[in-house]
């Protein structure tokens, strides 16, 4: 968390929480399970363990069935490590950027889990829903009333004057 004074809070890991939100993603899963256990407080560090986590977990199953079949998966798979090294170097940059970077699918689902296992969630950006509730807008022409007249109740066409 950002103090104040644009200071950044240690983690238990010792570190400050860029660095920890790079280092997440490191090793991979081993890195981001490592900071699951240990970081317990800050949750800039344990959403990017928890993405971290899950995202290289799903590359290495992913990886594993490319693997297995025969000529296109192998062609497939060698299009995916480039990917991957990007993805990992670009991950951590926004780690150590302090940015709350959430992947499409991935950090939909360590939201979901940080938010089942006790953590706060990403900071929503742009449009922020009421918290009332939404009224939907009459619809159609309401013809002006005049001093004293009732307004037609629904169902009733409104009194129009000619």
């Amino acid at each position: 968390m950002t103090m104040p004074n644009g200071q950044q809070t240690p983690t238990a890991l010792g570190v400050t929480e860029n660095l920890g939100g790079a280092l997440a993603y490191l090793l991979g899963p081993i890195t981001g399970i490592l900071f699951l256990l240990i970081e317990k407080n800050n949750q800039f560090v344990r959403f990017h363990a928890m993405q971290s986590t899950i995202l290289w977990v799903a590359m290495f199953i992913l990886s594993s069935v490319l693997g297995i079949i025969p000529i296109l998966g192998w062609l497939v798979l060698l299009l995916l490590i480039p990917f991957q090294i990007i993805l990992w170097l670009f991950l951590m940059y926004k780690g150590y950027s302090h940015e709350w970077y959430k992947l499409p699918i991935v950090g939909d689902i360590a939201e979901q889990q940080m938010g089942a296992i006790g953590g706060a969630a990403a900071p929503q950006q742009g449009y922020q829903q009421p918290q009332q509730g939404y009224q939907q807008p009459q619809q159609g022409y309401q013809q002006p009333f005049q001093q004293g007249q009732q307004p037609p109740q629904q169902g009733q066409e409104p009194y129009y004057q000619g």
